[in-house]
Parts: C-alpha cells; sequence; structure tokens
C-alpha cells in the first residue's frame, strides 16, 4: 500500500471531510495508517487552531470555546466526544 493511500484511509477513518470516494478498508490496511493518525489529528488541531484565531477578535472567549467544539464534531463525527458522557 502506498503512503499516500494510507494517509488517506486514516483521514478517511478520523475525519467526516471526504477527500476521495469512500470505501470500508480491509483491517490490514487500516493497521497500515496507524502512522498517519498523528498527522491527522495535527491538522485537525490546525484547522480548530485556526478557527479560535479568526474568531478571537470578535467574539467571546466562552462563545468561542462552544464554537470549537461544535466543528470539532463536525469534523469527526464526534470521535472523541463520547469519553465525556462516559
Amino acid at each position: 500500500m502506498t503512503p499516500l493511500r494510507s494517509l488517506l484511509i486514516a483521514w478517511q477513518f478520523l475525519t467526516a471531510i471526504p477527500l476521495h470516494r469512500a470505501h470500508d478498508p480491509k483491517p490490514e490496511e487500516l493497521s497500515g495508517s496507524l502512522v498517519w493518525f498523528p498527522v491527522v489529528g495535527a491538522a485537525l488541531g490546525g484547522i480548530v487552531a485556526g478557527t479560535a484565531w479568526v474568531l478571537t477578535p470578535w467574539l467571546a472567549r466562552g462563545v468561542i470555546d462552544a464554537l470549537l467544539i461544535g466543528e470539532l464534531v463536525l469534523l469527526t463525527r464526534g470521535l472523541h466526544q463520547d469519553g465525556l458522557a462516559d
């Protein structure tokens, strides 16, 4: 499997943003994509940080925090927010 394919599988698994046609990866494809999980996480963190930076001059901190949580839920289909409920 190529590195680009592994990255796309990691992106598809961790986000709701489609970059290529969707398919269910085989277990070996998903395990091969694990190396890209930190890269995808950093990209998501960059998106959220960029949004915070843009909104900071105009909105109160509490409003920004709520919007950022909503953005993260939309970007990841709520992948990690279930931990809060636990």
